[in-house]
């Protein structure tokens, strides 16, 4: 069959086999490799899409195409293509569009373009990866990859004409997240948590009012491989409940308080857990002083490596500023100086080189409110001391945790926020960073820190992402 076609194709073309190639013609110009003649047709490239023509590998310079999106003529010269529409018809460009995209950009995050507009004009964008599209404002991908940085470009079409090229270099930056395995527990909120060396443990916690209430704990170690990050530890003491301050001195876990019957009862008890002990017997009623009032909720829960610190919130008829230290030494609670803010709970509080901070939360009885105070304790003088506020959204937040120098709080829409104690001088300074939670947001869920880096658990939905400053 081959031999055939090579027939028909010799009986129906002259060719001159020369140093120059003619078809239909057996004196080709000698200023030409290849003469093509014909009355009757024309020469007819390879028709290719931008998309095509753009996923030709290594193209030579001088490769001809017809492109199908333009309907042009385009040839390659050694670093791009070229469109030669405009030269072959005498027409007006477009002004040319303003390139942008949402900057700043992490793994993770979507990557958006976007072109200012062009009266009456479409749109070509082409970029790394094969990447075509003609919307004005494209997204690239919802889950930007470090190969999605590159050159974009774009340009605007009206009228027959194009404008010129205009490129956007677009830069992603590495994401300072990784996601760990889910928290076994299944879903809740009013979750508690603490840490106790190189291990977090969160437990507790409802499913509304209403719903059930929890006493099991769970062991979170970072540093396990993946599917084995969890281990189950002994159920908290007590009744089920939810909203139970918690905080970690030494090799010791504590939780207090807390609520549970539909919301309507207050546990006053404080239980201490020892994770050195075998299974069955690693919490204990009996080794930690209870506290000395009862308190449904307290969203002042953390530790200075030497006392617990518990406070505010509200019992069972009122918001509540009151503020106390337990000594695990001497096994009891100190009435502190009370915290100066408006009284409200679901606040944010951490511990930064000796000092407390603690500030933002809401207002839920005698009318609601939310705040964006923030407030400095120093516990060897038992004072408060205001700092810069908030800038971002009041009201309670999702989680927080303090790493080293500084500490994070990261809005219940998701947003990540650093703030520097010694900032904006000595009164404090925020400063949101550009890789948000990459996470569904939530208010109050568990933040812990582990090791120089800190863990958001999502009790809610189970995820849970480690941040690296």
């Amino acid at each position: 069959m081959q031999v055939l076609w090579i027939i028909v194709f010799l009986l129906t073309v002259k060719v001159s086999f020369a140093q120059h190639v003619g078809i239909n013609t057996a004196t080709p110009d000698p200023s030409a490799v290849l003469e093509l003649k014909a009355s009757d047709a024309g020469f007819l490239p390879p028709r290719l899409t931008t998309a095509q023509r753009n996923a030709i590998a290594s193209p030579a310079e001088g490769l001809i195409i017809y492109n199908l999106d333009t309907r042009c003529l385009n040839f390659f010269n050694g670093t791009q293509w070229i469109e030669t529409c405009a030269s072959l018809s005498p027409c007006v460009a477009p002004p040319a569009p303003a390139p942008s995209y949402n900057s700043p950009v992490c793994e993770n995050m979507p990557l958006e373009l976007a072109a200012t507009t062009v009266a009456g004009a479409t749109y070509v964008w082409t970029g790394p990866n094969g990447f075509y599209s003609t919307a004005q404002n494209p997204q690239v991908t919802p889950l930007a990859q470090m190969s999605h940085a590159g050159t974009y470009s774009v340009r605007a079409y009206a009228a027959g004409c194009y404008s010129d090229i205009q490129d956007l270099t677009v830069t992603l930056l590495p994401t300072p997240w990784r996601q760990l395995d889910n928290f076994p527990g299944g879903a809740r909120d009013l979750a508690s948590g603490f840490t106790i060396g190189d291990y977090g443990y969160v437990g507790m916690g409802r499913n509304g009012c209403a719903g059930t209430h929890y006493r099991d704990f769970y062991r979170l170690d970072p540093a396990a491989a993946s599917g084995s990050q969890w281990v189950q530890v002994d159920d908290a003491p007590g009744p089920a409940r939810a909203g139970a301050g918690s905080f970690a001195v030494g090799t010791y876990g504590y939780t207090v308080g807390g609520l549970y019957n539909n919301c309507n009862t207050q546990v006053l008890k404080a239980y201490r857990f020892d994770p050195s002990q075998p299974p069955g017997s690693q919490w204990s009623d009996t080794d930690a002083a209870d506290h000395p009032v009862n308190r449904m909720e307290a969203f002042i829960n953390l530790s200075d490596g030497t006392y617990g610190y518990y406070g505010l919130g509200r019992t069972a008829g009122a918001n509540v500023n009151d503020f106390r230290r337990y000594d695990p030494v001497a096994n009891n609670w100190t009435t502190l100086t009370a915290y100066p803010g408006n009284i409200s709970g679901w606040n944010a509080a951490f511990h930064i080189n000796g000092r407390l901070y603690v500030g933002l939360g809401e207002r839920w009885m005698g009318g609601t409110a939310s705040y964006n105070s923030w407030y400095e304790y120093n516990p060897a003088a038992n004072t408060w001391a205001a700092k810069t506020s908030f800038p971002g959204p009041a009201g309670s937040q999702g989680a927080y945790f303090a790493i080293g120098d500084y500490g994070y709080v990261m809005t219940q829409a998701g947003a990540f926020w650093q703030f520097d104690p010694s900032g904006n001088a000595g009164n404090g300074s925020w400063v949101q960073l550009p890789c948000n939670y990459p996470g569904t947001s939530a208010w109050n869920i568990v933040g812990l820190t582990i090791n120089g880096k800190g863990y958001i658990i999502n009790t809610r939905n189970g995820a849970v992402w480690e941040f690296t400053p």
